[in-house]
């Protein structure tokens, strides 16, 4: 009898662990808000060239929602090769905000390496970014604007030129005064990283357009550094999820 006591008490105790670890993991679950975001850029927003096919935009995003509770579900549209003004992008963006819903993220990560080997005209490059942010918002969505990683081409040919795309990308978004605008410029972070260890620098860039594995999970790590910072000290921002990414925080 002592023996069947014990058993019984064995597994009352193992069940009620068992429910414990239930509702525990269901409230666990529940806390976990989604957020659904759409990536639009060239290669290195597609991660090409990432042995783990994610990306330093993908990497950082994911990141982020690990710490704060947010689970990022993400659609990649990142086109290897594509300039600002590709025609792909252009025809298929309606269709991807259509498919994103709205109270998404749309998170334009583009490089300008492409504009400049192309020869687009900074006016053009402007044109493009501008319709896209706005096209967002009037779908009901956010916005976060990436900048590029690194790249040879980045610390040598183009430095000056590709800075001033990245500027002039940052400064069309200010020029919107929206509160659902985010801006995560990692751009000269890097710079200066580099700056200051040119001699390393090599060791995280694959080609003179893309990052390695290195410089993809470093790109990824300053993103989310800089993500904590813009959620985390921005203005209160009334959209659903400008409020969700907000509260995270908090």
């Amino acid at each position: 009898m002592a023996i069947k006591s014990l058993r019984a008490g064995v597994m009352v105790a193992a069940l009620l662990l068992g429910l414990m670890a239930f509702y525990l993991g269901s409230a666990h679950a529940a806390h976990i808000r989604t957020v659904r975001a759409i990536i639009i850029g060239g290669s290195a927003a597609s991660g090409w060239n990432d042995p783990l096919g994610h990306g330093y935009v993908e990497r950082g995003l994911m990141a982020y929602g690990q710490a704060e509770g947010l689970h990022f579900v993400i659609t990649n549209y990142g086109i290897p090769g594509a300039p600002t003004v590709d025609a792909r992008v252009a025809a298929n963006y309606g269709h991807w905000l259509s498919r994103l819903g709205r109270h998404g993220l749309v998170v334009l990560a583009w490089g300008m390496l492409n504009d400049l080997r192309l020869h687009v005209q900074p006016a053009a490059t402007a044109a493009a970014i501008h319709a896209e942010i706005a096209l967002a918002l009037q779908h009901g969505d956010d916005v976060l604007i990436v900048a590029p990683p690194l790249t040879r081409l980045s610390v040598g040919k183009w430095r000056n030129e590709e800075a001033r795309l990245v500027r002039l990308e940052y400064s069309i978004a200010e020029g919107f005064h929206s509160q659902r605008i985010h801006l995560a410029n990692t751009y000269f972070t890097e710079m200066h990283l580099w700056t200051q260890q040119h001699a390393r620098a090599f060791r995280f860039m694959y080609n003179g357009y893309d990052p390695n594995l290195r410089g993809y999970k470093l790109a990824g790590t300053l993103l989310t550094t800089a993500l904590e910072r813009t959620w985390s000290t921005g203005p209160a921002v009334p959209a659903t999820l400008g409020a969700m990414l907000r509260s995270a925080r908090r």
